[in-house]
Formats: structure tokens, sequence, C-alpha cells
């Protein structure tokens, strides 16, 4: 393989359940610790089996190096009511999951057999973080390869939002949840944060 023409981030709309394979839930993760090693982002859909608090339990959506995105609908600006929620117990830890979320709901997307439709679920709401993290690194360059950077970047400049719902143990006023992460994604706050750092970041990260 060429090194140089590695993606900067995969997308990965679905989950390894028991009946394909992963009864070792870590089957995957030595896979996306190496994506990322690899200076590429892995984002994962949270899956669709909410509304119940700890519903992320397959891989990769559960691993701690996993971007991982709930669903929301966009004219109401609600979680959607499928989209999967954390906590997520694994190796031993209990964590916050999902990371971010993003539309997911009536998405017009290719249908297998040709031509478009409208769908909804996770799968329609990760690859909106895939593709913000592309136009980040299209607009601030320097971040390619930087995950860690990457990721902060985008929950950080995320739109908070609160949840009464309680998964594991959230108050109503906490940010990041167990129901949206750090919030909706907002790739427009990204890139104006990035772009004026872009050029300092090679010696943030090495001072760092």
């Amino acid at each position: 393989g060429n090194p140089d023409l590695a993606p900067d981030v995969v997308n990965n709309s679905w989950a390894c359940l028991v009946s394909e394979g992963c009864i070792d839930p870590g089957i995957l993760e030595p896979s996306v610790e190496a994506l990322r090693q690899a200076g590429i982002v892995v984002v994962a859909s949270a899956g669709n089996t909410g509304s119940a608090c700890g519903t992320i339990v397959s891989p990769p959506a559960i691993y701690p190096g996993s971007l991982t995105v709930g669903n929301f609908y966009h004219l109401t600006d609600s979680i959607w009511y499928t989209s999967s929620r954390g906590p997520v117990t694994y190796d031993g830890r209990t964590y916050r999951k999902p990371d971010l979320a993003a539309p997911g709901v009536s998405i017009v997307s290719s249908l297998p057999g040709g031509g478009y439709g409208f769908m909804t679920g996770t799968s329609m709401a990760a690859p909106h973080v895939a593709g913000a993290v592309a136009l980040l690194l299209s607009a601030a360059p320097t971040y390619r390869g930087q995950v860690e950077a990457i990721e902060q970047l985008l929950m950080r400049t995320a739109e908070p939002k609160t949840t009464l719902q309680g998964c594991g143990g959230d108050g109503p006023t906490d940010v990041p949840n167990n129901v949206w992460g750090w919030g909706i994604l907002d790739v427009q706050a990204a890139v104006d944060e990035a772009r004026p750092f872009d050029v300092y970041l090679p010696m943030i990260l090495r001072a760092g």
C-alpha cells in the first residue's frame, strides 16, 4: 500500500453483532487504534436501538477511539427516539457515548439498485461528521493526521445540548451527556476556530 493515498477519515455506518462474529467485543479495537495511529479519524454510527440508556453496545461505536455519532431531527432540534444512548461499559470501564450528534432523520441518500430516497438512522448522521472532518482539513490542512486535535475541535465547537433522560447519572444541565455527547455538530464553528490557529498547530503539538 501507498501511505500517501490513505484517507484522512473513515465512516463506519455499521455494527458488528455477536451474530456476525463479534463474540469478543474487543475484536476490532486494534484496527481502530491502528487507524488512529496512522492519522485517520474513525467515525462510527451509535446505532438505532434507543431510546433506552445503555444501548450503544456494538463495535466499533463502543470504542473510546471511535468518534461516535448519534442522530437528531434537524427540523425540531430533538434527539431521534431510536438513536442509541450511553453510557458504554467495555473492558472494565464505563464511559460516556456518543461523542456528537448530527442530522439523521429523512436525509436524502443513495439507494441500493440506483436512485435516491429519504433514510433515517445514525447511518445518516455519521457521514455528516466524516464530511465535516474532510471540510475542516480542506480549510485548515495542518490538522491533517492530528486525530485527537480534530476530535477535540469538533466536540469543543459543537452546539451544546442537554437532556432530562438521566442516562449514566447525567444531570439536566450536563454537557457532555449520554444522549447528545458534546452536542450538535457545527462545522462552521470548527472551521472558524481552526483557521486562525492552523499555521501554529504543529508548534502547539510539539510543545504539548
